[in-house]
């Protein structure tokens, strides 16, 4: 019942969303860089994360499932809905006045390092060794650590340039990490992954619809990358490494290929473009071309990631 009742209030948070960017006329205007040729209705994540931080504050003190130790042992847990919402916050402002992405970044690291404190202590180190379990030294690992979550996050971003891509990533990779923290019996963060999942799931109809179009915007993707960071990270410091990397594998590499190749041709990454391996696909060959061999990949990612985990 819960999570029927949980499908429900995200499924009307998108139309909250959509009213609130349609009263401050908040549309996403046509540009070079653009995939789209008319306004869009822009932020609509802002209801499904303001959902999704409730909820997690909810699951914390009232789930309705036996946590594992994992979960007991996480130092500071209330730093996660605490940074949802200023992601979602300060994601939501730039949407409407641009923040330099200099500011947008050492945001994001300061923010990240605090969320440090969401991973178990190692008692050989009296601190957080996230990634590694101690084969680095520990300052290299929490460097690490840092950045490839904060790597995920502006990853996720990049990839929501077209449309179906932010669902098409979100409910592919939450599928694989709900399937597997339930079967591992680390039953809070199987409650986070579905709920992102769902927000993947209902987000579609609006993002491909007519009378209710939106693009979910930095609002929803810079929040979403963080819960997708926190999981993976989650799930590389429980011991499963390969599941986690498979996961993100087709994503992460799309956009880390481009950037390299940016680098290499000495154009700055941090301008908004149209380089990425599947947005080049999209304008040249159509969304259909890109997932009539994206989708079949990403399938075979998710099923082998679940399949490390329970043998």
């Amino acid at each position: 019942m819960i999570y029927l009742t949980k499908f429900i209030l995200i499924y009307f948070s998108f139309y909250l969303s959509f009213f609130i960017n349609k009263k401050f006329k908040n549309f996403d205007q046509p540009g070079l860089n653009k995939t789209h040729k008319k306004k869009v209705l822009n932020s609509g994540g802002i209801g499904p994360m303001l959902i999704l931080t409730v909820g997690i504050l909810y699951s914390m003190f009232y789930g309705q499932f036996e946590y594992s130790d994992y979960f007991y042992n996480i130092p500071q847990l209330w730093v996660a809905p605490t940074s949802i919402l200023i992601f979602t916050l300060i994601s939501f402002y730039d949407d409407f006045n641009y923040i330099p992405y200099q500011v947008r970044l050492c945001v994001q690291l300061s923010i990240i390092y605090l969320c440090i404190s969401l991973f178990p202590i190692n008692p050989e180190y009296n601190f957080q060794t996230p990634i590694f379990n101690g084969m680095i030294p520990l300052k290299i690992d929490i460097i690490l650590t840092i950045f490839f979550w904060v790597f995920i996050i502006n990853s996720t971003n990049f990839v929501d340039g077209a449309d179906g891509m932010y669902s098409f990533q979100i409910t592919s990779t939450f599928f694989a990490l709900s399937v597997i923290f339930y079967f591992i019996e680390e039953f809070f963060h199987f409650y986070v992954s579905l709920s992102m999942f769902l927000i993947g799931f209902t987000f579609l109809p609006f993002n491909l619809g007519n009378k209710f179009k939106m693009y979910i915007g930095d609002t929803g993707s810079i929040p979403s990358g963080f819960v997708l960071g926190w999981m993976t990270l989650s799930l590389i410091n429980m011991g499963y490494y390969l599941s986690g990397i498979l996961i993100n594998i087709l994503f992460l590499s799309d956009v880390t290929i481009t950037l390299i190749r940016r680098l290499f041709n000495k154009k700055s990454i941090f301008l908004r473009h149209n380089d990425f391996i599947f947005k080049q696909t999209i304008i040249k060959y159509g969304s259909k071309n890109y997932f009539s061999y994206a989708l079949p990949l990403q399938i075979i990612f998710v099923f082998l990631a679940i399949f490390l985990c329970l043998v």
